[in-house]
């Protein structure tokens, strides 16, 4: 005899269900992105878990860095936002990610800022396509946190890197 779920736990599963909208993946951009699971409307925040936020952020100026251990250091550099002179940090949730930390960055976004840690939806967005956000329009350090491949540089056959508008191709290898 099979055991059946509580009605009201259903219902909640379904709504929630309605309001997952991403998952990460591969990506063909840069390591790991967040993917729609299914099309999500324009206008609305993909990353809404209906909870309040009770995290606050605090500012740490760039000289601050060097008190801190190495490691530390180094994850706050590539995963806080950065202002002018400053970093923006949090005192929670280190050892957790959330799917925005995974948004990749595009010169043609489809989810932009709301607010200082909020993301909306600028069009619809369709299911198994990547959202992703222009870094440039809210972190200072954002060419920093870009892959070689999506800063315009590529492994040259002979080991080196090249600059992608230097790079040269071999009419033959087309």
């Amino acid at each position: 005899m099979a055991i059946r779920s509580d009605k009201r736990l259903l219902r909640e599963l379904n709504h929630i269900a309605q309001t997952v909208y991403c998952q990460l993946k591969p990506s063909p951009r840069q390591g790991v992105g967040v993917f729609a699971i299914h099309d999500i409307p324009a206008r609305i925040e993909p990353f809404e878990d209906g909870m309040e936020k009770a995290e606050k952020f605090y500012r740490l100026p760039l000289g601050d860095l060097d008190t801190l251990p190495p490691h530390f250091a180094a994850l706050i550099k590539n995963y806080s936002v950065r202002e002018k002179d400053a970093y923006w940090v949090s005192l929670g949730s280190w050892n957790t990610y959330a799917l925005q930390d995974f948004l990749n960055h595009s010169a043609t976004p489809n989810v932009a800022t709301r607010g200082e840690d909020r993301f909306v939806t600028m069009r619809k967005i369709k299911a198994g396509e990547e959202l992703l956000a222009n870094y440039k329009t809210f972190d200072d350090s954002w060419a920093e946190k870009l892959s070689p491949q999506a800063r315009g540089i590529h492994k040259s056959p002979r080991g080196g890197t090249v600059k992608a508008s230097r790079r040269k191709t071999n009419k033959k290898q087309l």
